[in-house]
């Protein structure tokens, strides 16, 4: 292969690895949840559940605020939620999770999050099926 090709195929490799960062910002957050279920039917696949989860949460580039997410859990947790922050700007975003581990989509929202869209993966870091509080870990990325 032509050395110039080479260098040429490494220099748009570099500045596509650069543009990608510079595009997307990475963060952090962290959830403190509280979930209610609403009604359940049972299912050949087993209970389907609804759910209500509110809760708190930070972001490590220093928003806070009050979450609410609605959904359903059969052998999938799905949902959609709005996180609103101290300015009252809201986040829209929706949630699939299977497990402790699921992803998460940032479809825009109000105020500063307005057409931004991203994603997220997240963890439960802490449950308590008792009173239905749970603790969760975000990263994500977004083009804000």
């Amino acid at each position: 292969m032509n050395v110039y090709l080479k260098i040429s195929i490494i220099c748009v490799s570099l500045l596509f690895i650069f543009f990608k960062s510079v595009v997307a910002e990475e963060y952090t957050m962290t959830n403190a949840l509280k979930y209610d279920i609403t009604k359940s039917v049972e299912t050949a696949d087993g209970p389907f559940i609804g759910l209500v989860a509110e809760g708190v949460w930070t972001d490590s580039r220093g928003n806070k605020g009050s979450i609410l997410c609605v959904g359903t859990r059969g052998k999938i947790l799905l949902g959609h939620c709005n996180s609103i922050d101290q300015d009252g700007d809201v986040q829209y975003s929706s949630f699939k999770r299977v497990g402790t581990e699921g992803k998460s989509v940032i479809h825009g929202g109000t105020g500063k999050y307005e057409n931004v869209t991203g994603g997220c993966s997240y963890q439960l870091d802490a449950f308590d099926k008792d009173i239905l509080v749970g603790l969760i870990s975000i990263q994500c990325s977004d083009n804000k």
